[in-house]
């Protein structure tokens, strides 16, 4: 688990396995590749209205399976707006290499966070 702070708030992400039950509520998630030293990948950042319906199948699993992801950090925020705001505020800061919107295609590196569990 671990919190992120943005100017929009304080958001705490929960890991999953890829193959979790998921809840049908709204939030971000990230598909998320740990490396031998715990440190977290993260590979794709996205949101949602309902976890139960989008992740089930998504589009970039594969993509992201395959550059090594394991696990699905997600936060549920209710608000469509705030969901949306703190996407692209979190997609800015972390530029994942599997997102194509709101990233910096000069800098598309795997942006690590420190384990913080």
């Amino acid at each position: 688990m671990f919190t992120l702070d943005t100017p929009l708030g304080t958001y705490t992400f929960k890991p999953y396995p890829i193959d979790a039950s998921w809840n049908d509520c709204g939030g971000i998630y990230m598909f998320v590749m740990v490396d031998a030293r715990g440190t977290a990948h993260i590979q794709y950042i996205g949101l949602c209205d309902s976890f139960k319906s989008r992740l089930c199948g998504h589009d970039r699993w594969d993509a992201a399976k395959r550059a090594g992801a394991t696990l699905v950090y997600a936060c549920s925020i209710a608000n469509a707006d705030v969901r949306a705001a703190v996407e692209k505020h979190l997609i800015g800061r972390f530029n994942p290499p599997l997102n194509t919107h709101h990233t910096s295609a000069a800098s598309r590196l795997t942006s690590p966070l420190r384990r913080l569990v």
